[in-house]
């Protein structure tokens, strides 16, 4: 199948087009697709790609063919969808899945399809249907034994590519101190600071405003600080939403969403979880133990030489750069374009992600 032949939106989708893509996948045992439904899915979960459940009816019964499959294209939201092209999202998922989705150690969605046509921006993924899995509800929360699963699995994700010479294999990862995207990164901050300030003032605590600030202003020290630490595969995005348990082959747990997929702090992924899927007094009594859970995990998948406090220091170090997911690119996006449950979502994660960075004291870091 060529680029041109890729879809806009999922509007497109015919079912002419899903048999020659799944016949190319080799996924049809000679079965065709006479017709199929689409429902558009994660209007309330998503934010930078369509996703849609496409529930296939084929001519005749045939055994082992997917009864139904999620398409992931770009979001029809013009200002997201500029934001995603330039910092390389949909490029990232695509290679992710082409590359990388087989060798990680975590279960992901099986990929019947991954492809792009960079010049236009157009990317369309094929992928299995986790359901009737339960997905993760990031407002919802979890059970603490469930956090403990989900910290195991990141650690055995973070282990196996624990500062790998591997990463030399895939030029299109970045790095979270690669100068191109620091540069933009700053810019892009910069320029999304005013806004910030004046949406927020008054409503979240007056020192966050000064340590947002300063972060700012030392970016690119701040970045250049991260390269001796221990780098490794992360996901970025590892919160609830992303998530899937109990899956019908067995599979306890497996993650989704890899736009945002590149090397860095492990404990990004954590901080990012912990802050960000939790109630504060759950997260403030319960998030040293969990970092232990995460630390032993990693030793037992034969991390060496990174003991506890060098990973406490990088958890609250992690936390301070949430402050690019709280201001970055704001004010291009209307929230009015999604659901009550996304801006409920943005609400939440603001006031959890400010106070972790306070009871943290990530700011002693602008000054290191």
């Amino acid at each position: 199948m060529t680029d041109s032949e890729l879809p806009l939106t999922s509007d497109e989708i015919t079912a002419e087009w899903l048999n020659r893509a799944l016949s190319d996948a080799g996924v049809l045992n000679g079965a065709t697709i006479g017709s199929f439904e689409r429902e558009v899915i994660g209007g309330d979960v998503g934010f930078v790609g369509e996703l849609s459940r496409i529930t296939l009816r084929y001519d005749e019964p045939v055994a082992g063919v997917p009864v139904s499959l999620i398409a992931k294209l770009p979001t029809q939201i013009e200002a997201v969808r500029n934001i995603s092209l330039a910092f390389g999202f949909y490029e990232r998922e695509v290679r992710f899945y082409q590359d990388l989705a087989e060798h990680i150690g975590v279960r992901t969605p099986r990929c019947y399809l991954s492809a792009m046509e960079p010049a236009s921006g157009r990317f369309v993924l094929l992928l299995e249907d986790l359901a009737p899995g339960r997905g993760g509800d990031q407002l919802a929360s979890c059970a603490l034994d469930e956090a403990k699963l989900i910290l195991g699995e990141v650690a055995k994700l973070h282990a196996q590519w624990w500062n790998s010479p591997r990463f030399a294999e895939f030029p299109w990862l970045p790095t979270i101190d690669d100068p191109l995207l620091t540069q933009v990164l700053s810019v892009v901050y910069q320029q999304s600071w005013p806004f910030f300030v004046e949406q927020f003032a008054g409503q979240l605590p007056d020192a966050i405003f000064d340590i947002g600030e300063r972060f700012g202003k030392s970016f690119t020290t701040l970045v250049d600080s991260l390269k001796p630490r221990p780098s490794t595969l992360v996901h970025t995005d590892f919160r609830l939403d992303n998530m899937f348990f109990d899956l019908a082959d067995g599979s306890p747990f497996a993650l989704i969403d890899w736009q945002l997929v590149q090397r860095g702090l492990g404990t990004g992924d954590v901080a990012y979880f912990l802050a960000g899927n939790f109630p504060i007094d759950i997260r403030r009594g319960h998030q040293t133990d969990l970092l232990h859970i995460y630390h032993d995990a990693l030793l037992s998948h034969g991390v060496t030489d990174y003991d506890f406090e060098e990973c406490l220091e990088d958890y609250r170090r992690a936390a301070l750069f949430m402050m690019i997911f709280l201001v970055t690119g704001r004010e291009q996006v209307d929230m009015n374009a999604y659901g009550d449950r996304a801006q409920t979502l943005i609400d939440t994660m603001m006031e959890r992600y400010t106070t972790a960075i306070l009871d943290l004291d990530a700011a002693e870091f602008l000054s290191a």
